[in-house]
């Protein structure tokens, strides 16, 4: 019995060893894939509504909130981005913001129509 620890800590130098001498490889940092990017000109009859959104924690709440806003009626495509704590839908004119609210505004997450950059 007593050989099993001697063993257990000889097993452990090894591959201790085997870790330490090994070629250094440098380690990237995994980043979470962005959600979905506008590019082009909203289609004629469509708007683009942006909302700032408090109370995203990490980059995983972004791909959760974009799969909420796409299950909504009359949402053509939507994005939402950690960094710039945004979410941007293109909507029809004339679209009731209060449905994409009621997602943008629950739990952790608060919500507020972002101000226009137009006239």
């Amino acid at each position: 019995m007593k050989l099993v620890p001697a063993l257990l800590v000889l097993a452990a130098a090894g591959l201790g060893y085997v870790a330490w001498s090994g070629p250094a490889r440098p380690v990237e940092a995994w980043q979470h894939p962005e959600s979905a990017d506008f590019v082009g000109d909203v289609p004629p009859g469509y708007v683009l509504m942006r909302f700032d959104v408090e109370g995203m924690c990490c980059r995983s709440c972004p791909q959760k909130l974009q799969a909420e806003l796409a299950e909504l009626d009359g949402v053509r495509s939507s994005g939402v981005r950690f960094e710039t704590k945004s979410a941007d839908l293109v909507v029809p004119a004339g679209y009731d913001p209060a449905p994409a609210l009621a997602v943008l505004n629950q739990g952790k997450y608060t919500a507020t129509p972002a101000p226009s950059d137009g006239p």
